[in-house]
């Protein structure tokens, strides 16, 4: 029976001890590829902190590593020597100790976690594949998230939820691979949304020196984003076109009448037409013209439905895209398919840090957060690729 008991309680003892050999490799690629044990001895606040700087970023990561996005598992891992061990730190910080520690050091923590991302993906020389094209994509896609009211209950309902309300958590990749390179919090301001594309465009060029190819759907506005974009050289864009209040008749008349229509798939015609220098669009000739950037748009009729059976009523489906790439529009809507499946990686990211809702009501401690679990995924991903020898 005592034996019985020695053996539950091991089990107990520490949640996530089947990944104590990852953690180990984990600690070895911060402590290897990135300079975040240096940059953080270096910030204010080190002597008088409830916690050592690195040991806080290190247990952030750890837990998004292993999939547990919350502040109640360090309190399961609390008195946890194996876990600490594995990691290389003095103490492991309780969940009341962490909220005050990120709360006070939130932005100086947060853009350490955000330079030692790009830091890392070159110090470990990441394979970054272009596009035929020659581009290296860089995808933008948003990261949803659960109801604040979910974990701040409804007595703290009033301004804080609203607030988290109004912002988008975005996360961008980089290359074929789809690895992580930036995430955000964008607000309605169009300021914020310029200086996050530009701190994603300046993180990729530390990467490589190829021409880049942003494709998102409609985060933002779509000429804010051309008046982004038009500062950068070297980088393209394909943009989702905001359909939402277009007259889908006049779209469908003029598209069969000016456009190239392709009948070769039974039950489907399609149209495709591609607009530039228009001043019938929101009256933005200035910013088209600056950006250099047309509209690709597709109007698609079907007939049929999957089984072959003709429809009572056709049934029309419009899309388009904003690009400054000079291709045909079947080439630009075949790079833009390349970014559906941002969508799929970020289910990936969501599930494998275990982050479906903000899990702090201070948007500067939820950057911090989102930093960490970009670092956590892109280790667990070069350590997944086969034949990683990097030690």
């Amino acid at each position: 029976m005592n034996d019985f008991l020695k053996k539950k309680s091991r089990e107990e003892s520490g949640a996530c001890h089947p990944y104590l050999a990852e953690l180990v490799m984990l600690n070895q690629y911060l402590e290897r590829f990135t300079t975040m044990s240096k940059r953080l001895g270096h910030l204010p606040g080190q002597g008088r902190a409830w916690i050592a700087h690195i040991d806080l970023l290190k247990c952030l990561v750890a837990i998004l590593f292993v999939g547990r996005g919350n502040f109640e598992t360090l309190d399961q891992l609390s008195g946890d020597h194996f876990f600490a061990e594995s990691l290389g730190l003095k103490d492991i910080p309780s969940e009341s100790v962490l909220r005050r520690h990120l709360e006070e050091y939130a932005e100086p923590l947060g853009a350490v976690a955000d330079f030692c991302i790009a830091e890392f993906l070159k110090r470990v020389s990441i394979p970054l594949r272009t596009l035929p094209t020659g581009h290296l994509p860089v995808d933008i896609g948003i990261l949803p998230m659960a109801d604040p009211c979910s974990f701040l209950g409804r007595v703290r309902w009033g301004y804080v939820c609203k607030g988290l309300r109004d912002l988008i958590p975005v996360v961008s990749c980089l290359s074929i691979e789809k690895w992580a390179l930036a995430t955000g919090l964008l607000g309605r301001s169009n300021e914020e949304f310029a200086a996050f594309l530009a701190r994603l465009v300046d993180k990729a060029w530390r990467l490589t020196d190829a021409p880049l190819l942003i494709r998102m759907d409609d985060v933002c506005n779509t000429w804010d984003t051309y008046r982004a974009l038009a500062n950068f050289n070297k980088t393209d864009f394909i943009l989702q076109w905001n359909r939402c209040g277009q007259n889908l008749s006049y779209w469908y008349r003029l598209a069969f009448a000016e456009g190239r229509v392709d009948r070769s798939c039974p039950g489907k015609e399609v149209a495709l037409m591609n607009i530039e220098k228009d001043c019938a669009l929101n009256n933005q000739d200035k910013i088209l013209n600056d950006a250099n950037a047309r509209l690709v748009v597709s109007v698609t009729k079907y007939t049929t439905d999957n089984s072959g059976a003709a429809l009572l009523v056709p049934e029309v489906k419009l899309e388009g895209w904003w690009t400054s790439l000079q291709l045909p529009e079947e080439a630009v809507i075949a790079l833009y398919q390349g970014h559906l499946t941002q969508g799929d990686h970020i289910s990936s990211f969501k599930k494998e840090t275990g982050l479906d809702r903000f899990i702090s009501s201070i948007p500067s401690v939820n950057h911090v957060i989102l930093a960490c679990a970009v670092l956590a995924c892109n280790i667990r991903h070069l350590i997944s690729q086969p034949k990683t020898n990097l030690f």
